[in-house]
């Protein structure tokens, strides 16, 4: 097979043929592989005097370097990602909700289809079996003025994953081959 040198190549295989190699971020030497570090560079890591990286591809997806409309500026080399992410309340996007009432008394206990109201005028207090403090009926006819109230914190706080639906194939990229020419 007549490969240009350094393409990379996805290979069901769970080897690197014969003039590949895994792209598994290993080091290489320069002093073999001269034609190869003239090409990588140590933008997969390496000193660049004695040794050179490979591309280390596993468990990631590879991008297209530069910028496309609207989006992030990606560099060869740049490792970036993440397979899951915390939530935090400053990710969330900014919100206010508006309570209805009906002002007068409720008319029931419990909180179906009901809005808000007053409690009844007697029987209040813990003594109080059921007071009706909803209204089912009329539309609220009041909405209170903006005031601030909190609520417990939900959510157990633990990363959620936000890894796309993957099949694991091996990256392999040519060590040796046919140099490629510039345009």
């Amino acid at each position: 097979m007549d490969q240009y040198l350094a393409i990379i190549i996805q290979w069901a295989g769970n080897f690197a043929p014969t003039q590949f190699a895994l792209c598994s971020g290993q080091i290489l030497p320069i002093s073999q592989n001269t034609a190869l570090f003239s090409l990588l560079g140590t933008n997969y890591g390496g000193n660049g005097t004695s040794n050179f990286g490979l591309p280390d591809l596993r468990g990631r997806i590879p991008v297209g370097q530069g910028q496309g409309t609207g989006l992030s500026p990606y560099v060869v080399g740049e490792q970036t990602g993440s397979e899951s992410v915390s939530l935090l309340s400053s990710n969330l996007p900014l919100h206010s909700h508006n309570v209805n009432v009906y002002a007068g008394v409720g008319n029931q206990s419990t909180p179906s289809n009901s809005y808000l109201a007053e409690g009844p005028k007697s029987g209040t207090g813990p003594s109080a079996k059921s007071p009706n403090i909803y209204y089912n009926g009329a539309a609220p006819n009041t909405t209170l003025n903006p005031l601030s109230i909190s609520t417990n914190v939900g959510g157990g706080g633990l990363p959620m994953s936000i890894l796309q639906p993957t099949i694991t194939v091996s990256y392999i990229i040519a060590l040796a081959g046919i140099f490629p020419p510039r345009n």
